[in-house]
């Protein structure tokens, strides 16, 4: 909630109304009085440029009392060379939802893997339909969850998609370029 304040944006994008949640309220507090509310849900689809960012979770906007990881919004960034898929903090039925209504649709060439590489994400059937170049996972250098799990490592370098996390890189810029992805990392 503390980067809105110096993000100023424009509009904040909400998938779900968590009336009871903490960190909902939060969110709301922090948002300046000038920034618009926007209700998103599958379907969605913004233009900009040549960019395109499309909502594809969750599939209706979601009322309720506490947030829950299932509730995450996933994005789909595309400039017509690259594609970026953010996946939230979904678990394995959301990816499996979204593999069985896109398939082939959801394929991107970086992935920012869904719940910081829990065992509960980045299921077979989600990498084979995103088929990412890169996979990107954002984790702290120490988790005391123990991101990214073992079996998702084990997952990634099974479909042979080679994976960055910030734990090690730091911040992690990728830019679609004519001639492919540009990568720079802070540490």
């Amino acid at each position: 909630s503390e980067i809105i304040g110096v993000l100023k944006p424009e509009e904040l994008w909400l998938s779900s109304a968590a009336s009871e949640d903490e960190y909902y309220r939060q969110l709301l507090a922090a948002k300046p009085g000038e920034t618009a509310l926007r209700r998103i849900q599958r379907g969605f689809v913004r233009n900009s440029g040549v960019c395109s960012i499309a909502c594809l979770a969750p599939p209706r906007f979601i009322d309720c009392l506490q947030s829950d990881n299932d509730h995450s919004m996933v994005l789909r960034v595309s400039d017509g060379r690259a594609a970026f898929l953010l996946g939230g903090d979904i678990g394995r039925s959301v990816e499996a939802e979204l593999a069985s209504v896109f398939g082939p649709g959801l394929a991107s060439s970086v992935l920012k893997l869904p719940h910081h590489g829990s065992r509960t994400s980045a299921s077979a059937t989600f990498l084979e339909s995103v088929n990412p170049r890169l996979a990107v996972i954002s984790v702290p250098s120490y988790s005391s969850y123990g991101f990214p799990h073992r079996e998702v490592s084990d997952r990634l370098k099974h479909h042979g998609i080679p994976w960055l996390t910030t734990a090690r890189s730091g911040g992690i810029r990728i830019a679609s370029r004519s001639d492919g992805l540009e990568i720079d990392v802070s540490k």
